[in-house]
């Protein structure tokens, strides 16, 4: 347990690691750095910031999904000893590449059916 003076004052700087894990749609992971700094006077009065060197980066994933992601720098000043950031995060569902081989074979299938009528047409006319 840590007790502070109730009208501490205080500074400091720290470097700050932020890894995202994710198991699905499959394994994968990234990872984030940077840095925070905060001053409180008196107890009650803070500032911070927390700022990204490497806060933002693209995962893929092996089931042809895609997740972009940005983590968001903050700066505050205020009264208390808290604060909140955010992150944004969009997940693409990347299209399947087509067979061109099978779709060449289809088509190439498709010709001959139609070549074949035609010329059944013709013998029977």
């Amino acid at each position: 347990m840590l007790t502070t003076s109730r009208w501490a004052t205080g500074a400091g700087k720290y470097s700050v690691n932020a890894t995202l894990n994710f198991s699905s749609p499959s394994p994968a992971s990234s990872s984030a750095s940077g840095y925070a700094g905060f001053i409180t006077l008196l107890g009650s009065v803070s500032g911070g910031v927390l700022a990204w060197t490497s806060g933002s980066g693209i995962i893929d994933f092996s089931e042809g999904y895609k997740l972009s992601y940005t983590l968001k720098d903050a700066l505050r000043l205020g009264f208390g000893t808290q604060t909140t950031t955010g992150a944004s995060f969009t997940l693409e569902e990347t299209p399947a590449p087509v067979p061109l081989p099978a779709s060449a074979l289809l088509l190439l299938g498709g010709m001959g059916v139609l070549g074949g009528l035609r010329a059944k047409r013709q013998r029977t006319a």
